[in-house]
């Protein structure tokens, strides 16, 4: 076979990844004789591609392990394992050799930056990362890469790096990915609004499915967080009045702390925020929390009994307490403790279930 029939051959096996056919792309290359060098580099480039398309990471990897085998310098096979490389430190040396072998190439130094972040190295992956970005300003996988680095110290600067890949090209799932996850928090309209347009493009990718019934929880959880070290502030006082004898003052101040502060911000911040999640949705907050259930009907059980666990612990004992005396501090102090503390066991048991597991 002629290089420019294996030429034509590969080519046509791109065009079949393209549009989502890669199976056909596989059988096609399988053609494809191997035994000069670079030709088998290429072709095992392509095998890569067309298996992560169907999701086959370690049947990619094997290719990729393969295309440096035939051809220890070949630019696109060192881009591939960099990724694929499950030990961080070898894919740092793949980064680097492509480096060396394409200095002038910004997804070259976009690649050692991704790989000097898998091994925490930040400053290095920046460096490398704002160099990959003055060799190539309007390249999305380089802004995209910058983006994710700057992400770690500095959101505001990041946001506006993914900004740019969107104005280059508006339907970039990574930038749009990215963007929708840092402005989970803080702009959970406009999150939830990306993560449904996503789906609605990728209707059977399960990721954004998670993500959208994770963004209802999620903050709820940051919340609980705050609450609790309210809980902590306030029944320490009341823990110090009751120490002093007055059990029935301090029951009254926690239990009116906990509905005048805690509980009441709570709901007021739980209400505010399921409705940014609507208005990016176009719902009302009773189809969102509806929809999370029926997506994920474990995860949102498990979620939802947990933050009332972590929420409503205290109030609950201290109103008990009030009529029912603690025997001793382990009943008083220790169970309540306990008992939040299997409520966080059990929001990181939502987060598995429903982001993991999609159930």
């Amino acid at each position: 076979m002629s290089n420019d029939d294996i030429k034509e051959r590969i080519e046509r096996a791109y065009f079949l990844i393209d549009i989502k056919r890669p199976q056909q792309a596989i059988e096609e290359l399988a053609t494809i004789p191997q035994s000069d060098p670079e030709a088998a580099a290429r072709v095992n480039c392509a095998l890569v591609q067309a298996h992560l398309t169907l999701d086959q990471k370690e049947k990619a990897y094997e290719c990729a392990r393969r295309a440096i085998e035939a051809s220890p310098n070949h630019a696109m096979a060192l881009y591939w394992l960099a990724h694929l490389e499950p030990d961080s430190r070898r894919a740092l040396d793949h980064a680097t050799r492509l480096v060396e072998s394409s200095p002038e190439v910004g997804t070259s130094h976009a690649t050692k930056a991704n790989a000097l972040a898998r091994n925490h190295r930040w400053e290095e992956a920046l460096h490398a990362a704002r160099e990959a970005e003055n060799l190539d300003p309007e390249d999305s996988y380089v802004l995209n890469t910058l983006g994710r680095v700057l992400a770690r110290d500095d959101e505001k600067a990041a946001l506006e790096v993914f900004q740019r890949v969107l104005a280059l090209e508006p339907e970039n799932v990574a930038a749009r990915e990215s963007i929708a996850s840092l402005e989970a928090d803080d702009h959970a309209d406009a999150s939830s609004r990306l993560y449904r347009d996503l789906l609605e493009q990728n209707p059977a990718a399960n990721v954004y499915e998670n993500q959208l019934h994770w963004l209802v929880f999620k903050p709820l959880f940051s919340l609980c967080l705050g609450v609790s070290v309210s809980y902590l502030l306030g029944w320490s006082i009341v823990g110090f009045i009751y120490a002093l004898g007055s059990r029935q003052v301090a029951l009254i101040v926690g239990l009116a702390w906990s509905a005048l502060f805690p509980l009441r911000a709570m709901g007021s911040a739980v209400r505010q925020h399921i409705s940014r999640v609507a208005a990016g949705q176009g719902k009302t907050r009773r189809d969102v929390v509806g929809l999370a259930f029926k997506r994920r009907p474990v995860g949102a059980m498990t979620a939802t009994i947990s933050i009332a666990i972590i929420a409503l612990t205290p109030t609950a004992f201290g109103a008990v307490r009030y009529f029912v005396p603690a025997s001793s501090w382990w009943t008083a102090l220790g169970a309540p403790i306990l008992i939040m503390l299997c409520g966080w066991i059990g929001a990181f048991v939502a987060w598995i279930t429903a982001t993991k597991l999609g159930r």
